[in-house]
Parts: C-alpha cells; structure tokens; sequence
C-alpha cells in the first residue's frame, strides 16, 4: 500500500513568458519520490497535460480513491 500521493505539474510552455526548468525540475522531483524510500504514487502533468481541467480532475480522482488522505 503506497502511504503518500503527489500530483506534480511542470510548466515549460508559457504563452508569453516560455520557461527553461520547469518539466525537467518536475520529472527530477517525480523521480526522485518514486524511489522506494519516500513511498509516493505520482500523477506527473507536463505542458499542454497541465489544464486546469486536467489538475482538478486528477485531485478528484485522488480524493476519491484515497479519502483517508485528507
């Protein structure tokens, strides 16, 4: 049974104002609480993945799985 659960969300592809780290900082973190020592479930959202439909529907989801984690 995983104990914690993350939705990580990196956002390169800014209309106006494009990023350089943000994907590759979130995969990074991705993987790194993946590692069995930090017993995380991750939902990784990257660019165009990260709607605000997208974001909200994955938190639902979560809720609704896992409501002992609130």
């Amino acid at each position: 049974m995983v104990g914690h659960y993350a939705l990580v969300i990196g956002i390169n592809e800014y209309i106006n104002a494009p990023l350089s780290w943000c994907v590759s900082d979130a995969q990074a973190i991705s993987e790194a609480l993946e590692m069995p020592e930090y017993d995380f479930s991750i939902t990784t959202l990257l660019d165009s993945d990260a709607t605000r439909s997208n974001i909200i529907r994955h938190l639902n989801e979560l809720r609704n799985e896992n409501p002992d984690c609130y």
